[in-house]
Order: C-alpha cells, then sequence, then structure tokens
C-alpha cells in the first residue's frame, strides 16, 4: 500500500485558510451491548491512510488542514473525570486554534456531550443534530446520567443546547423511557421518514427548524443500515446507506454553517471485515471537502 500522511494527507499542511482540530475519545463502556468502541479513534485514523485528499466527485480538498491534537486519557477515565477531560481538550483545541472546526472521533457515545459542550463555549450559540438509529433519551441508562444512552438530556441540561433546535434523524430502536423526552425535542425524523421523503427534504427540515443556526453534528455510526455498519455496539436494520448519508450532509452544507461534528460508536474489533471503519473514514474524507468548500 502506498503509504500516506495522516488524514488523507492533510496533516502535513502547514498553511491553510481553515482548519480542523482532530479530538480522539477512546472510551468505551460496560453497558454496551457490544463493547469496543474505544478502538474507534485509532481504526479510523488507520482508514483516513488509505485515500489522499480528493473527494468523491474527483475535486482535490484544498487550502485546508488537519491537526490531530492526540486522545484524550487516561483510557480508564469514567464519569464527571471523563466528561471534564473531554470538555478540556475540546476547549483546548479550539481556544490554541481561533475559527478551528472541530471533529471528535468515538469512543461511545457518551463523548458527545462534552464535546458538544466545549464546542458551544467556545464557538458560541448553535443547534445540535442527532444522527442515530436510537433517540439516546434517556435521563439515566444503568443509573449513569453521563452514559452513551443518555447524549441528548446530557446536551440540553449540561451543555446548554436549546431543544427547540434540537434535531434526532434516523431513528428506527426505542425504549418506553425514551418516548416522552424525545417528543420534547423540536424535531424527530425516523428512519422510515427519511427514506420516504429523501435526504434533502430532511435538510430542508432542519433548516426551517434552526433557522440558519450553525449546526453540530453527531453521527453515531450505527446510523448506518447493519449491512454497512456491523462493527457497532448496538447495530439496527432498517437504516440509510452511506449514499443517503453523504447527500443528507452535503445538502445541509448548502443551507447552513457546521461549525463541529463528531462520528461515535465504531467499534472494529467485532468488525473484522473493516467497513465499518472503513465507511466512518469514507464519511470523514467528504465531510473534510465539505469544510473546505465551505466559504
Amino acid at each position: 500500500m502506498r503509504a500516506i500522511d495522516p488524514w488523507f494527507g492533510l496533516s502535513s499542511t502547514t498553511e491553510a485558510a481553515k482548519t480542523v482540530v482532530v479530538v480522539g475519545c477512546p472510551f468505551g463502556s460496560n453497558q454496551a451491548f457490544r463493547s469496543g468502541a474505544e478502538a474507534g479513534p485509532s481504526a479510523i485514523r488507520e482508514w483516513a491512510c488509505t485515500a489522499e485528499a480528493i473527494n468523491e466527485v474527483g475535486c482535490p480538498i484544498r487550502d485546508i488542514r488537519v491537526i490531530d491534537c492526540g486522545d484524550v486519557g487516561p483510557a480508564e477515565a469514567t464519569g464527571e473525570e471523563r466528561w471534564e477531560a473531554i470538555v478540556d481538550a475540546g476547549t483546548r483545541a479550539l481556544e490554541e486554534n481561533p475559527n478551528a472546526f472541530l471533529l471528535g472521533l468515538g469512543g461511545d457515545h457518551s463523548v458527545t456531550p462534552p464535546l458538544a459542550t466545549a464546542a458551544r463555549n467556545v464557538l458560541g450559540e448553535m443547534a445540535f443534530i442527532l444522527l442515530d438509529a436510537h433517540p439516546d433519551c434517556f435521563e439515566s441508562y444503568d443509573g449513569d446520567p453521563l452514559s452513551h444512552a443518555c447524549v441528548v438530556p446530557r446536551v440540553w441540561d449540561r451543555g446548554g443546547f436549546d431543544r427547540a433546535t434540537t434535531c434526532i434523524a434516523g431513528v428506527r430502536s426505542y425504549s418506553f423511557e425514551e418516548l416522552k423526552v424525545m417528543d420534547t425535542a423540536g424535531l424527530v425524523i425516523s428512519a422510515r421518514q427519511w427514506h420516504s421523503s429523501g435526504s434533502a427534504a430532511v435538510a430542508a427540515k432542519i433548516q426551517d427548524l434552526t433557522a440558519g443556526m450553525p449546526l453540530y453534528i453527531s453521527l453515531d455510526i450505527d446510523l448506518l443500515d447493519s449491512s454497512h455498519a456491523p462493527g457497532t455496539g448496538y447495530p439496527v436494520a432498517g437504516g440509510p446507506n452511506v449514499r443517503e448519508i453523504l447527500t443528507l450532509l452535503a445538502e445541509i452544507w448548502r443551507y447552513q454553517p457546521v461549525v463541529a461534528f463528531d462520528i461515535v460508536e465504531v467499534a472494529s474489533g467485532i468488525d473484522p471485515s473493516g467497513i465499518t471503519a472503513a465507511n466512518a473514514a469514507h464519511i470523514l474524507l467528504q465531510t473534510l471537502g465539505q469544510v473546505a468548500a465551505t466559504r
């Protein structure tokens, strides 16, 4: 295999108009049905050295540099210790690189609320978009309010995000306990509705909800149909494919700015094919292309 510098070669760029800061959060959970999400950041980074910085329609991704800030530690951190470590790392990355785009790598989904908190604290008011097979709306899960299943309540009560400008899209697996909380979000779009209306219509609904605000987008890899992402803790059939997700993200970028993005729940150890991490890296390559193309 040809040797390609990290992040599709973009880590070797020293000067550019735009900067992306990467924060790895290699934390897993013993609450997961299938563990292994802590290996996600390293697996994604590995695949990000297998392609050059050219988007899917053959346009080189130019004038952008990627600064990989490494992984948050310690690996055994849990609860409040983990929260504070991630907030501190995200805040430091953004403050040291003004106007940078924040890219977070999970890890399980518990890493999203502290990453989003850091982004909002530094970059200002933004809306929250959750792309996930599950609503992640538990107030507490197995006695843990900072669990991977408590993402949405925590971005509200600890991250300062507004329920009214929160969108949950792609959902198709629920718990009774989550339904009341989920229904207080500004917009919920099931995977079935997404499939019926199309990605462009979903992006338009998000714009209508958020009135063109800057966005934080969190993408749980189990958003993908399980045939496209078998290496995750809770794979669920009936989801969008990679093309539908890329179309949605491109349409969102047409309407409004995305200022931070994370991708989580890649458990590469339970996917011998590597397709889950490969698909995550491909989504991130196109995401970097969108960041570079934004004026």
